[in-house]
């Protein structure tokens, strides 16, 4: 959980493969142990979180720390947890209540717990480009995409890896 942690904290605006990537590792690293939420949050504030991260804007720090304690508020301890919490509508609305956090981070949370989400990013939105779909807001293309995903009878996730790989790899 201190990986999915760190990596809904950190990846929005950023490059996952350079930026994002080695520190979701680092964590995972050297806190091997943070399976858990209370684990992780427990490390964090023996240790510091932007040690651990190497990282220093505070704002993705506190997103991580926000995430994180109201997964703890939330009894959300593993993987599990949080996709069966995901399922619930009311939790999207309580996660976008921190800052920094939108749709598009609540789907990503799923995309990273294997949940049948997916999440509209930059890539996502390329690759509708290609395909000649206009989609005018997050949610239409979520709409438009998890439709495509139940008629081809493929795992919204997976769907979302896919594109996100073609597009990253086509520039």
């Amino acid at each position: 959980m201190g990986g999915v942690i760190a990596d809904a904290a950190l990846q929005a605006g950023l490059r996952w493969e350079t930026v994002v990537a080695p520190r979701v590792q680092r964590v995972c690293s050297l806190w091997p142990t943070a399976h858990t939420v209370s684990t992780f949050l427990g490390k964090a504030h023996r240790w510091g979180l932007a040690d651990v991260l190497a990282w220093n804007h505070p704002d993705k720090l506190h997103r991580a720390m926000s995430l994180a304690g109201m997964l703890a508020a939330n009894s959300i301890e593993t993987h599990r947890d949080l996709w069966q919490w995901l399922q619930d509508s009311t939790s999207a609305i309580e996660l976008c209540s921190i800052p920094g956090i939108g749709p598009k981070t609540v789907d990503y949370l799923g995309v990273l717990v294997a949940a049948p989400t997916l999440a509209i990013d930059r890539h996502v939105r390329v690759f509708l480009s290609w395909a000649g779909v206009e989609a005018p807001s997050y949610h239409a293309a979520h709409v438009i995409l998890m439709a495509a995903c139940k008629e081809l009878d493929f795992h919204p996730a997976a769907f979302d890896s896919a594109v996100w790989k073609l597009v990253a790899g086509s520039r």
